[in-house]
């Protein structure tokens, strides 16, 4: 049973570990679009965004939030608007904003995911010289990527 929950938990990681990359591909190719998910609760929003290979993630406490939303997702894709596509190549590229967001390549947290399906296949097991290959090919595939394209 174990062994299950293990294949399936990796199996989840590898999968949306692809559809990070695929979301870092798409948004990459149309600087144009935004994509937004949002989560509102009783104690606040959680927001993301994606544009042009990058996410921002960010939390508005209850305080801050300015819709009335309470429970529930939300999610759009539209058109940037117009002048923030030129303002969005000074953004930082990686780390915190002024906001209380935080800003990642997608492709970072499609990393994140490929290493956790790894670790996860390799839990319990003992560590060798071909897993840690492994894990180095999958970081370097995944760090290579962006300077290929």
């Amino acid at each position: 049973m174990a062994t299950c929950l293990r294949y399936a938990l990796a199996t989840f990681c590898f999968v949306a570990s692809f559809g990070c990359l695929a979301l870092w591909g798409w948004s990459v190719s149309d600087k144009s679009r935004d994509f937004m998910v949002s989560y509102y609760s009783e104690g606040g929003a959680y927001h993301g965004q994606l544009f042009n290979g990058q996410l921002h993630a960010c939390f508005a406490p209850k305080l801050m939030m300015w819709d009335e939303h309470v429970g529930g997702w939300f999610a759009d894709s539209r058109p940037s608007p117009e002048g923030i596509v030129d303002r969005r190549l000074e953004w930082p590229l990686f780390g915190p904003d002024n906001r209380g967001g935080y800003f990642f390549p997608a492709w970072y947290a499609s990393l994140i995911f490929a290493l956790a399906g790894v670790a996860v296949l390799r839990f319990r097991r003992q560590f060798s010289l071909r897993s840690a290959l492994i894990a180095f090919a999958v970081v370097a595939a995944l760090l290579a990527m962006p300077l290929a394209l």
